[in-house]
């Protein structure tokens, strides 16, 4: 049987203790910045290497790093990087990085060795660098006399988190297998570090963050809470351990979270609703989610909850003072419609006030006729008298000077409840609302942008359903569209290769495949291609300075894209006109 000698038993002990108590010294740290110096110290004493450089791995880049701060006081590490000599470095969570060819072309790294390993994801030991074929033509090893290389991978359930690269230029050989056996040890023991590292700087911008992040399953059931829940919720995040999600939306829009978060590929999807657990005011929150229901490590869908409630307030403000603001432009013309009616209201009623003096003298005579019993008498005389006051004419002028009256009192009140539904603030919520009524009631705003330009057409279905919509919304996006309209058809009539004496401005409501569709076309000269999709930018205009802000058409964008869920598109023939379609969603349930 062979024999083990004394001394080489001593030195396997000691390689067993410089193991066990580098692994207690990584075990003991949380912090990943100090983690990473903690493992260059020890691996510089327990290998004798004369350079540790530990990169790290990033996965939302999908690329490796080696971090190039310097060592914090206590450690003595050799991988704090100065003077980069004009390398482009990257911030990474707070720290300044290089990338491993940026690396390389610093001569910080031996590169192919790297790439190797990083292929391979095996320990690599290479006695000496500077005489293997695979590694000695790379720039790094130019010019040295020795070098004895260990490159270990750092894996987590099979996962690269980071790599070692241990070097020794003082001797050949430096490096034997036991040493490379000794730090595969020690990184099985980093990568668990690593892992609690990262979570624990995970927990900690998680709980320093102002948004609330919430674990739970696809159920609903709630695992983890960030103590956000206090600012956003008043309540302790422990409270909310087991609690279903939906406790805490608001009844109206249970239905819509629940919708969203059932469905697949949840990742990058962003939903706004309300919180409102107990009797507390509802706060509108903008929810994203990560799904990792395909981690075992987590198993979950992780949510994240911004609180937008003090921006929901100031949207809701600045449209209700951009929607008085169009009134306000509007003004003048709506002024121009109220006195129309009212100057021949104003003139039926003088002609009703003038003719009442001569009647009620004729009635006066057939009266004292009719009493004295001297009607025979006075009978030509009454009928002079009608003939000189013109009865028969007034008899015909009398109905019809009240029916054009009335007719005026009408159209003034028409046009104040269009006001009135137009300009009314109507909060966050949605009704079912009539869209054919929306647009008459916004055509009347409209009408004296429109009637000096153009003759109006509608087609409006009868049997249009009511949907589900926030109304104030939906006639500051159909006014914008269709004051537009109006000036494309001014422009047209001023310009173009054609110029047209009168426009015609044809408004078409449908139903369609689930959805109410509401087009608005212009004959105007149609929008030229090369700014066609620059249309719904924000501050585009192509009218003049002082006549256009570029707001109209991105305000309605958003209107109906981001408030309603629906679409608003439009297609363009040069010379002919342009036609913009808005597609609503047909539903009647309660969203938000």
């Amino acid at each position: 049987s062979g024999s083990i000698h004394s001394g080489d038993a001593f030195a396997e002990s000691i390689d067993l203790m410089a193991v066990l108590r580098a692994a207690q010294v990584l075990s003991s740290e949380t912090n990943l910045d100090r983690l990473r110096f903690r493992v260059v110290d020890v691996l510089t004493t327990m290998t004798g290497a004369t350079s540790v450089r530990l990169l790290l791995w990033n996965p939302d880049a999908q690329a490796w790093f080696l971090p190039t701060t310097s060592c914090p006081t206590g450690t003595n590490g050799t991988d704090g990087i100065n003077g980069l000599d004009g390398e482009t470095a990257l911030s990474v969570d707070g720290e300044t990085t290089l990338s491993v060819d940026a690396a390389g072309r610093q001569g910080l790294i031996c590169v192919s060795a790297f790439r190797y390993a990083e292929r391979t994801l095996q320990p690599l030991l290479i006695p000496e660098a500077t005489r293997d074929d695979r590694f000695a033509r790379d720039p790094y090893l130019q010019g040295l006399d020795a070098c004895s290389l260990l490159v270990v991978p750092v894996l987590s359930r099979g996962v690269p988190r980071a790599m070692l690269l241990i070097e020794n230029r003082l001797s050949h050989g430096a490096f034997t297998t036991d040493r490379l056996d000794a730090v595969v040890l020690i990184a099985g023991q980093l990568a668990v570090c690593l892992d609690n590292a990262l979570a624990e700087r995970f927990r900690s911008l998680v709980q320093r963050s102002s948004d609330l992040t919430l674990v739970c399953d696809r159920a609903g059931a709630i695992s983890y809470a960030s103590t956000a829940s206090v600012e956003i919720l008043g309540i302790e995040n422990t409270d909310l351990l087991t609690r279903p999600l939906l406790d805490l939306i608001h009844p109206d829009d249970q239905d819509a979270v629940t919708t969203w978060i059932t469905q697949d590929g949840l990742s990058g999807l962003i939903l706004e609703c309300r919180l409102q657990p107990g009797t507390t005011k509802p706060r509108w929150v903008e929810i994203s989610c990560t799904d990792l229901t395909a981690d075992p490590a987590v198993a979950a869908l992780v949510l994240h909850l911004r609180d937008i409630t003090d921006r929901r307030s100031l949207e809701s403000d600045l449209r209700h003072a951009q929607k008085l603001e169009s009134v306000g432009q509007l003004a003048a013309g709506i002024a121009h419609e109220i006195n129309t009616p009212i100057q021949f209201i104003t003139a039926n009623l003088e002609f009703l006030t003038e003719s009442l003096t001569p009647i009620t003298a004729l009635l006066d005579g057939y009266r004292t006729a009719l009493t004295e019993g001297d009607l025979a008498t006075r009978h030509q005389a009454l009928l002079a008298q009608e003939a000189d006051i013109d009865l028969d004419f007034l008899r015909e002028e009398i109905p019809m000077a009240t029916t054009q009256a009335i007719e005026g009192t009408q159209r003034i009140a028409a046009i104040v409840r269009a006001m009135k539904a137009f300009a009314h603030p109507g909060g966050e919520g949605k009704d079912l609302c009539d869209l054919n009524e929306a647009l008459r009631n916004t055509l009347i705003v409209a009408d004296s942008q429109i009637n000096p330009v153009a003759d109006v057409v509608l087609h409006l279905d009868p049997d249009l359903p009511a949907v589900r919509c926030n109304l104030g919304d939906i006639n500051q996006a159909l006014l914008n569209l269709i004051i537009n309209a109006a000036y494309a058809i001014t422009e047209a009539t001023k310009t173009g290769s054609t110029p047209i004496r009168r426009g015609t401005l044809t408004v078409r409501t449908r139903a369609d495949d689930g959805a109410v569709l509401i087009d608005i076309h212009d004959t105007g000269n149609g929008i030229p291609a090369d700014i066609a999709d620059r249309i719904f930018d924000q501050f585009f205009t192509t009218k003049p300075v002082g006549v256009g802000t570029g707001q109209g058409l991105s305000l309605a964008h958003t209107l109906i894209h981001d408030r309603h869920q629906g679409t608003i598109t439009f297609t363009t023939e040069p010379g002919l006109g342009t036609t913009f379609t808005i597609r609503l969603p047909n539903t009647t349930s309660d969203e938000p």
